[in-house]
């Protein structure tokens, strides 16, 4: 193995002296184990990453949606001369203009993980709004049927309204879904993987209107069945799961007054918030994005991410500065679309919180102990965008899964604990780089994929 300098950029600052290795290490059961005495990694609660979406000058941009893929969709406009234009983004081709179907107006809702592409416009001459989708390499084809669209699944389902003001689902020909509202109160809002539905309706004459999910076997759940008085404020949105929703409710001591709340396996509960809130998305590990207002009385509203009950203000931790912003889309990965107001033009951004170990012995994969942003431990293990850092407060042997892709980990351990990282007979691949520091083992047998630095200090 050839030794020469390398300067990656790993998830926290290295010590001053250290040996690089650029390779494949391939470890044999109990073939290679540091042992390293050097000033130790510090696990940061809150380490995120902030990549804006950088439009040309003067123009606007809104953030509407976000695959697994770190791939968002929004809409491009310009304050001065009008007019607006779907766009898609992603760290590695930057921003590319969709246009639209020959109108004024144009906006991209939903990427799923294919790259398929789905919003509304306008057609030359008119300001009706048509749906649309793009296909991956394609031009934008026109939904005729839609005039708005709510979302795209992974199988390629899109989910959306119709001129006629029923509900629609497009799936290998077009479906008008089994629903009948008591008015035309009917509207959809989101659609999981599953084929689950998530909307809201009136379901009597004169009736509040109420969020609901439609199962793909065609069973109906009235989310504030038995809750009394609660009335909706925004329709919800699904997980891709199908297992949770998520949205916001009116309270009735303030003219414009609304509470983020999550449904999850049955029971709905109101989210932790300020004078007013909403929630936006879902993901299947239950962290919702919306936004919250966080001094009473003020004007300016904060992005927000919920877990378990906990609200972490996303506005404050992404350093966004004065201003209002709103979380509108999150994907499996926790990475999170924040449009933010703080001058003349809008400005958006994927954020992306990186994880920490919160302690203890498990598995890579599978166990609830990675922690995202300071909140509770989850069964969400790291991406290939995430920045990992293994250093909790104790000892702890994390056993590695058959295939683990991050962007950068770093293992270290406080003095007179260790911290072991058992490849487990699998494979772990990282694109920055592995940093190994004070008190952290290697073993098992496996790969470790990736530029390696270990700091010698002693």
């Amino acid at each position: 193995m050839r030794l020469r300098p390398h300067r990656p950029r790993p998830a926290v600052a290295p010590g001053p002296t250290k040996i690089a290795l650029r390779a494949v290490v391939h470890v044999a059961t109990g073939a290679l184990t540091l042992m390293l005495a050097a000033p130790p990694v510090q696990a940061q609660a809150q380490r995120v990453s902030v990549s804006p979406i950088s439009p040309a000058a003067g123009q606007d941009v809104a953030g509407g949606g976000v695959n697994n893929l770190g791939q968002v969709v929004g809409r491009l406009s310009d304050p001065v001369g009008g007019g607006s234009q779907a766009f898609v983004w992603s760290e590695a081709n930057g921003l590319q203009a969709l246009g639209t179907l020959g109108g004024d107006i144009g906006m991209a809702r939903a990427i799923n993980d294919r790259g398929q592409i789905v919003g509304s416009s306008s057609r030359a001459g008119s300001s009706a709004l048509l749906g649309f989708i793009v296909q991956p390499g394609g031009t934008m084809q026109a939904l005729p049927t839609f005039r708005s669209v709510a979302a795209i699944n992974s199988a390629g389902q899109v989910l959306g309204m119709g001129n006629t003001g029923f509900a629609y689902l497009y799936a290998n020909g077009l479906t008008r879904l089994a629903l009948s509202s008591a008015d035309d109160s009917l509207q959809v809002s989101g659609l999981s993987d599953t084929g689950g539905i998530a909307g809201a309706m009136r379901f009597t004459a004169g009736g509040r209107l109420e969020p609901f999910i439609l199962d793909a076997g065609g069973n109906t759940t009235r989310l504030f069945a038995g809750q009394e008085p609660m009335a909706l404020w925004t329709a919800p949105t699904i997980s891709p799961d199908g297992r949770s929703a998520a949205g916001a409710l009116a309270q009735f001591s303030g003219p414009a007054n609304s509470q983020a709340f999550l449904w999850q396996d049955g029971v709905l509960s109101l989210l932790p918030a300020g004078e007013r809130s909403q929630a936006n998305a879902v993901n299947d590990a239950g962290m919702v994005a919306g936004w919250t207002q966080v001094v009473s009385g003020s004007g300016d509203l904060h992005a927000a991410l919920w877990l378990n009950g906990r609200a972490l203000d996303l506005h404050a931790l992404a350093g966004l500065g004065p201003g209002s912003s709103s979380a509108t889309a999150i994907n499996a990965w926790g990475q999170v679309v924040v449009n933010h107001v703080g001058g003349v033009l809008q400005a958006a951004s994927l954020v992306t919180l990186h994880p920490d170990w919160a302690g203890g012995d498990g598995d890579w994969a599978g166990s609830a102990s990675w922690r995202y942003g300071g909140l509770d431990a989850i069964a969400l293990a790291p991406g290939p965008m995430h920045d990992v850092v293994i250093h909790p407060g104790g000892s702890a042997t994390v056993h590695g899964a058959a295939l683990a892709e991050v962007r950068s980990l770093a293992l270290g351990a406080p003095v007179g604990e260790v911290v072991t990282l058992d490849l487990n007979g699998g494979t772990t691949r990282t694109s920055q780089g592995t940093w190994l520091a004070a008190q952290s083992v290697l073993t098992g047998s496996g790969r470790l994929a990736g530029p390696l630095l270990v700091d010698t200090n002693t």
